[in-house]
């Protein structure tokens, strides 16, 4: 017997959060996914399900938090990558033309 779809929607939005902070991208796209085809599937949202969708949007906000503080980490990394490369090009202009 599965489980009340109130328990499977809290456990996807647990799903969510656990792949974004472990850096499982693909699995957090899947769940995303899934959580938006919940969503859309259950509008309007019944009474007795509310409280587990309000625990899936929370979980959804953090996931995606998670997500913009790797993207701008992943930036920052890559912006210090092109500023050592732009240093190497120049250091060999001079090497080249001295």
């Amino acid at each position: 017997m599965s489980q009340p779809l109130n328990l499977q929607i809290e456990a996807l939005a647990r799903a969510l959060v656990s792949s974004a902070k472990a850096g499982e991208w693909h699995a957090l796209a899947r769940h995303d996914r899934l959580a938006g085809e919940l969503v859309k599937k259950l509008q309007p949202v019944p009474a007795h399900l509310s409280e587990a969708f309000h625990v899936l949007k929370s979980s959804h906000q953090e996931a995606m938090d998670l997500v913009d503080a790797e993207q701008q980490r992943l930036e920052q990394l890559l912006a210090g990558h092109r500023e050592r490369q732009e240093g190497l090009r120049a250091y060999q202009q001079l090497e080249e033309n001295p």
